[in-house]
């Protein structure tokens, strides 16, 4: 089983891109969308139109309050997803359970939104972040940017995004999709961020 993890800070669009690239992945195998935490204003249940429809959540399982079996959740034949718990702090994830429920499902693809990089071993990481956030540390395997806005030109921050060290998969602007982004993870394919060229310096150089 392969397993996604989806990290950034609050409001970058994990659950957006969780929920896209479990769909994506549907298509060629069984995934399981496992969301950890409550987002203020959508969560996975909303994507699939079942809010206020589901009694179990992941912390009655980890809990012993409900067994797999009522936790999860079939949304189609190749996809089921586990909600978060539904009271903020009600359950804390601890590394034993999480093995727990590694040990009971049986998936081709695991897609988990929002978890501690240390509480499962085998994972790929995918950060999300901002522009604002080139300058800070990646703790992913690979990330991209989200939510840029359309006059963001990605060729300014070449250097700081080559620097990481870590695969980039890409630049999704406002209002944009995560399909590029989801196919270049895939193939797991190296982007490639051009030069600004001489003569667009000076043109940048005349505007200021």
């Amino acid at each position: 089983m392969k397993t996604y993890i989806i990290n950034g800070k609050e409001g970058i669009g994990k659950t957006d891109f969780s929920v896209n690239l479990a769909e994506y992945l549907q298509k060629s195998g069984k995934v399981l969308l496992l969301q950890t935490k409550r987002n203020p204003n959508s969560n996975i249940e909303d994507y699939f139109q079942k809010d206020g429809m589901i009694t179990y959540d992941i912390g009655d399982y980890f809990s012993s309050l409900a067994p797999l079996e009522k936790v999860i959740v079939h949304e189609n034949e190749n996809l089921d997803f586990i909600i978060s718990p539904l009271l903020e702090d009600k359950y804390i994830f601890r590394g034993e359970d999480v093995e727990k429920l590694l040990g009971e499902i049986s998936y081709d693809y695991l897609v988990i939104d929002n978890l501690s990089k240390d509480l499962i071993k085998d994972k790929i990481i995918i950060e999300i972040i901002d522009t604002d956030s080139l300058n800070k540390e990646i703790e992913g395997d690979y990330f991209f940017i989200n939510k840029a806005s359309e006059d963001y030109d990605i060729r300014n921050d070449k250097n700081a995004i080559e620097a990481k060290n870590k695969r980039f998969l890409g630049l999704v602007k406002n209002g944009q999709y995560f399909n590029e982004v989801i196919e270049n993870l895939l193939e797991d394919k190296k982007i490639e961020i051009p030069k600004i060229s001489f003569f667009e310096k000076i043109k940048m150089a005349f505007k200021h």
